[in-house]
């Protein structure tokens, strides 16, 4: 870690000053590291180990994680400059304020995982995660005092594979290219400007607050390539980068076609290209087709102006209003949308009304307030990945173990997130009571609630404007769909017959739609219980524990939302 901070301030009568610029880099280097999936505990059922003798674990919880390799590098270079001019008039006090500066940051990410590093297609020694066919873990049970992390990289290890024969294979660190998002290089350049004034008027029993801003911001995040576009010889030590987005990135459209080129639906979006799901080949009839995901994200730019405005007026100990506006946006979440596609940033507004009192010679304050409060843009967790299961469905008599649909629709990014609106209003209240100059006592109480509204807008559109084409694959892969839209293996097709995935395209066919029956086009509530805090404090005057504090509190949280209804699943 190193830093470097240059600062200037000077004050010339009422005007201040400062001029500042900052260096920071950052590396993280991290070893060995057990990663994925450790989170997750099983149970040993096994009561003798592979070589037949007993297993001494046997029912103990345990977890199986990978081993993790990463550099990660953080650089930051900003700079600013601030001025300020405080005035006192006979119409009350004023200060100004104005600040300018430019961030810029870039991260880049390096990460390497443990892989058997079997196989004449070196491409798939990345298999790492979808698919995790290289993939090594390493066991820890969860009674044992010392879990080292050594590695097996060093030298060789004895394997035994899918037939039960033994045979002793290298380990090897290598890039896990079966998620583009392992190895990333990403550039976030910041510029802004912001003035603000206080005023204060009446002998300060006035007080106005006003501010604005604009942001500039440019994000630029750079994945590598997808995992069959790697040379067959690659050694795995090293990442590939995917190309700058073209001009006409957002129009980007193709045709899709059977094995021997022929076209058998009308144009669509080129979000995904279509794969071989076994060795992520790009499928041949496209091989004249452009995708969007064949390169980066184009660059997320722009501008957002923010305001502030909110006053106070202390008309006596017990009149204490204040009302108080204010904007502000984030920066783009950084997982991908469905399509593959930026975040923009997201954008916040709120309004807060309050009322103070001062009573008792000051040793009782009250405080209410009222808010309200509304985001948009905002991410959601993790997308849904029934799609990608219906995706990866064989044909009716394709019995092959790397077959998937045959119209044209690739595979979904592994991550992504989808967006939703948050809206927020309660009401809350502070008491703070000093009964002596010892002892105080505080409590607050409140009543939030917490909306949604136009949840999952990307998967919504999504289903809605694929429906025929997933009905298609379902029905390409022997599923019947009914009249009332429900999935079932067409049980005419002879079973040796029947495509391998015939029951996971129906499982997932359904799931589809039970999700998007189960999203609430309009606004719903997600938390609404009370909180309430009630502490005391005391401070000794005197002796040995003079000016000590000791303290204790209680809190109350009301009935939470713990989930919505899901599907039927059950005859009543």
């Amino acid at each position: 870690f190193k830093d470097l901070q240059v600062t200037l301030t000077h004050r010339l009568g009422d005007f201040y000053f400062e001029v500042a610029g900052d260096v920071n880099r950052a590396v993280v280097e991290v070893n060995a590291e057990q990663n994925r999936q450790n989170n997750n505990t099983y149970i040993d059922i096994n009561r003798v180990k592979p070589n037949g003798a007993p297993n001494p674990n046997f029912l103990q919880p345990y977890g199986d994680g990978q081993f993790n390799r990463s550099n990660r590098n953080f650089n930051y270079e900003n700079v600013r400059a601030a001025a300020a001019y405080v005035r006192d008039t006979r119409f009350g006090h004023f200060t100004f304020n104005a600040m300018g500066g430019i961030n810029d940051s870039e991260t880049i990410v390096t990460t390497r995982w443990l892989s058997i590093a079997q196989g004449d297609d070196h491409r798939q020694w990345g298999f790492l995660s979808s698919p995790a066919s290289q993939r090594v873990y390493i066991r820890r049970y969860w009674n044992q005092s010392s879990r080292p992390l050594p590695d097996l990289s060093r030298q060789p290890i004895q394997f035994v594979d899918n037939t039960g024969a033994t045979r002793m294979i290298q380990p090897l660190w290598v890039v896990d290219s079966s998620r583009r998002d392992t190895d990333i290089h990403n550039t976030n350049d910041f510029k802004y400007l912001l003035a603000s004034v206080n005023a204060k008027f009446f002998k300060n029993r006035l007080v106005l607050l006003g501010a604005v801003r604009r942001d500039d911001y440019y994000f630029l995040s750079r994945q590598q390539i997808d995992k069959g576009d790697y040379p067959r010889d690659w050694s795995g030590q090293y990442r590939i980068l995917r190309p700058e987005a073209p001009d006409d990135f957002n129009t980007l459209m193709f045709e899709p076609k059977d094995a021997s080129g022929r076209v058998i639906g009308p144009p669509q979006e080129a979000a995904i290209r279509p794969r071989n799901a076994a060795t992520g080949n790009r499928d041949a009839q496209y091989a004249n087709d452009r995708f969007k995901n064949d390169y980066n994200n184009p660059v997320v730019e722009g501008a957002q102006r923010t305001v502030s405005l909110g006053g106070v007026l202390h008309l006596n100990r017990w009149i204490n209003p204040s009302i108080n506006f204010a904007e502000t946006f984030n920066p783009p979440n950084t997982r991908p949308r469905l399509d593959g596609s930026s975040f923009q940033p997201s954008i916040s507004e709120g309004w807060d009304f309050g009322w103070r009192m001062e009573l008792l010679r000051e040793r009782l304050n009250l405080n209410f307030i009222y808010y309200r409060a509304k985001e948009k843009n905002g991410a959601t967790g993790d997308g849904p990945q029934f799609f990608n299961d219906l995706y990866d469905a064989n044909i009716a008599g394709d019995q092959s173990s790397f077959g998937r649909n045959i119209r044209g629709m690739g595979a979904l990014p592994k991550q992504y997130a989808d967006m939703r609106t948050r809206s927020s209003d309660g009401f809350e209240v502070e008491v703070a009571y000093n009964p002596t100059k010892a002892l105080r006592l505080t409590a607050n109480v409140a009543f939030p609630k917490v909306y949604e509204s136009g949840l999952n807008p990307d998967v919504r559109a999504y289903i809605d404007k694929n429906g025929a084409i997933f009905r298609q694959i379902a029905n390409d892969a022997g599923v019947i769909i009914r009249p009332d839209n429900v999935a079932v293996i067409d049980t005419s097709i002879p079973a040796n017959n029947r495509s391998p995935d015939a029951e996971n395209a129906a499982d997932a066919y359904n799931e589809i739609y039970e999700f998007r029956a189960n999203v609430i086009d309009g606004k719903r509530q997600v938390q609404g219980h009370p909180i309430a805090n009630v502490y005391a404090d005391y401070t000794f005057q005197e002796g040995w524990f003079k000016r000590l504090r000791d303290g204790a509190g209680v809190r109350y949280r009301g009935r939470q939302i713990a989930g919505f209804r899901g599907p039927d699943t059950m005859v009543n």
